[in-house]
C-alpha cells in the first residue's frame, strides 16, 4: 500500500485484455518484457470501476493507495468478479484484498498473500510505505514491515544475527510509523547500539547486499501466473459464492464512478449524468417513466412472478432493435457497460415489460381504471407510444399500492385513483421505503437506450472543437 503524492484517478485508455495496478512494488520497466498489459498506478477507490469498461479479462491488484486516499473497495472487485474478470491479488494491498475475498473467488499470489492467509502477519500496516508520485517511477522513501521481516529472516538463515536478534528489530521496526521504517534506522537503533560491533558490521553488509523486496518478488509472481494462465489457455473465472448484490441495493457507485470511453477521452458516469440533467423535460420524463416501471417490477418480485426465457429474448431482439444496439464491444464500453451488467438490466426491464404487456386481468388483479388526466402526455414520450401499456404499468402501481398498505381499502373514484397514483409516481419509491436510486436508475437508461454514447460524443466533441 501507498501514501500518493498527486495522485489522478487510473484510467484504461482503450480495450486491454490485462490491467495491472502497479506502483513502488515494481516498476513498468521490469513487468512490460514479462506480461503483456496495460500498467496503471496503485488504485484508489472507483478505479476498478472506472477500467471495466475497457473489457479487460485479467485484473491484477498489486499496489494500492490509502490513508490519505479512500482505498479500492471489495466491492469493486467483487463486482468485476461478479462480471466474469479474473481478479489476481499480490504483494501489497493486492495480498490484503485477495485474503478477504479468496473465499469469493479471487485468487492470490506470493509469499505475502500467504503470510496473511495463515496469520503470520494480520496488520495492514505490514505493507504500508511511503513512495514518490508517478513522474518519480514511485520511488519507495520507506521501507515495508513484510520486506524487513523477509530480509531479517535470510540473514538468521545465514548465520549474521540470532533469531533472537531479529525478533528484537521486528518488534523494534513494527512500533514505528510506516513511513519512518528504513534498514539505516534500524542499524542506529536503541537495539543494535548494545550489540558487539562486529555483528552489526555484518548485519550492515548484509543489507547492503543480500536483503529481500519480498514485495517485489511478489509482484514478478503474479505476473508470471497470469502469463502461464494466459498462455496455457487456462483462464477461467473462478465459479465460486461471490454475493449476490440485493435487487434495488447496488450502490450507484460502480455506474456513478465507471468510464464511459468516447473518441478522445473518457467520462464518469457522474459526467455524463450532469450533461444529461441539462434536458430538464428529458429527466422529468424518465423519472415518471423509471418510477412507473419499478413499482411495476416491485410488484413482480412480491408475487413471486419471473419472465419466461422466451420473453425475455425476444425483448433482447426489440430492445437492440429500437435503441441500436449491436452487442460490439465499443458499443458497451461506450456505454459504460459490461456484457453482464448489459444482461442483468436487459432482464429487468424484459421482467416489467413481459408483466405490463400480460396485462393486470391476467394475474387476477380486479384493478379497473380509466385514463389518467397525465396519459395523454406520458404516450406521446413512452418507449413505444402504447396508451394501454402506459395504462397497464398504472394499474400495476395501484395494485403494488394496495397490497402494501398505500392506498386505502375504501372504494375510489376513477379520478382518486389516478390521482393517488400520480402522486405515489411523484414521490418515487424511496418514499415508501424501497431501495431507489434515482441517480442509478437515470444513469443506467442512459447507458441501456444508448443515449449515454451519444452525450460522451458529445463531450469529445466540444474538446476537439477547443
Amino acid at each position: 500500500m501507498a501514501v500518493p503524492q498527486g495522485r489522478r484517478p487510473a484510467v484504461a485508455p482503450k480495450q486491454h485484455r490485462v490491467v495491472v495496478f502497479m506502483g513502488p512494488s515494481l516498476s513498468a520497466d521490469e513487468a512490460r518484457p514479462l506480461l503483456d498489459a496495460c500498467y496503471l498506478p496503485p488504485a484508489g477507490r472507483g478505479d476498478v470501476y472506472r477500467i471495466l469498461s475497457a473489457g479487460p479479462q485479467v485484473i491484477i491488484l498489486l499496489d494500492g493507495v490509502f490513508h490519505r486516499s479512500p482505498s479500492v473497495w471489495q466491492r469493486e472487485l467483487l463486482d468485476a468478479m461478479d462480471d466474469g474478470v479474473v481478479v489476481l491479488g499480490a504483494s501489497s494491498m493486492g495480498a490484503l484484498r485477495a485474503t478477504e475475498l479468496e473465499p469469493f473467488g479471487m485468487i492470490g499470489c506470493g509469499w505475502i498473500f500467504e503470510w496473511y492467509r495463515n496469520g503470520t502477519i494480520d496488520g495492514d500496516d505490514e505493507v504500508a510505505l511511503l513512495h514518490g508520485d508517478a513522474d518519480n517511477g514511485f520511488r519507495p522513501l520507506s521501507e515495508p514491515l513484510v520486506n524487513i521481516r523477509a530480509s531479517l529472516s535470510r540473514a538468521v538463515r545465514e548465520g549474521c544475527i540470532s533469531a533472537e536478534q531479529a525478533g528484537q528489530l521486528v518488534n523494534y521496526a513494527k512500533q514505528l510509523h510506516y513511513p519512518d521504517r528504513s534498514y539505516r534506522r534500524l542499524l542506529c537503533s536503541p537495539i543494535t547500539m548494545v550489540w558487539p560491533t562486529e555483528v552489526v558490521s555484518c548485519l550492515e553488509r548484509f543489507l547492503a547486499t543480500r536483503r529481500v523486496d519480498l514485495k517485489r518478488a511478489d509482484a514478478l509472481c503474479a505476473l508470471r501466473y497470469c502469463r502461464r494462465i494466459l498462455a496455457g489457455g487456462m483462464l477461467r473465472p473462478r465459479v465460486a459464492s461471490v454475493p449476490t448484490t440485493a435487487r434495488g441495493l447496488r450502490g450507484p457507485d460502480r455506474a456513478l464512478l465507471g468510464g464511459f470511453l468516447g473518441p478522445t477521452g473518457t467520462l464518469s458516469g457522474a459526467e455524463v449524468l450532469a450533461r444529461a440533467r441539462e434536458d430538464v423535460r428529458l429527466v422529468a420524463e424518465l423519472r415518471v417513466r423509471l418510477a412507473r416501471r419499478f413499482f411495476v417490477s416491485e410488484w413482480a418480485h412480491q408475487h413471486h412472478v419471473s419472465c419466461p426465457p422466451e420473453a425475455l429474448e425476444a425483448f433482447g431482439r426489440r430492445w437492440a432493435s429500437d435503441h441500436g444496439v449491436d452487442y460490439s464491444g465499443s458499443w458497451l464500453r461506450a456505454n459504460g457497460l459490461t456484457s453482464a451488467a448489459y444482461d442483468r438490466l436487459l432482464a429487468e426491464r424484459a421482467l416489467a415489460d413481459w408483466v405490463v404487456r400480460q396485462g393486470p386481468t391476467v394475474f387476477g388483479l380486479d384493478v379497473s381504471m380509466e385514463n389518467g388526466p397525465d396519459d395523454a402526455c406520458l404516450v406521446t414520450h413512452s418507449q413505444d407510444g402504447a396508451p394501454a401499456l402506459i395504462r397497464a404499468e398504472r394499474r400495476f402501481t395501484y395494485a403494488w399500492a394496495r397490497d402494501n398498505g398505500v392506498i386505502p381499502d375504501a372504494c375510489l373514484s376513477d379520478i382518486e385513483q389516478n390521482d393517488l397514483i400520480d402522486w405515489i409516481l411523484e414521490e418515487g419509491p424511496s418514499h415508501f421505503g424501497l431501495f431507489w436510486n434515482e441517480d442509478l436508475a437515470l444513469l443506467e437508461e442512459l447507458q441501456m437506450s444508448g443515449v449515454a454514447a451519444r452525450l460522451v460524443a458529445a463531450a469529445s466533441k466540444e474538446v476537439s472543437s477547443r
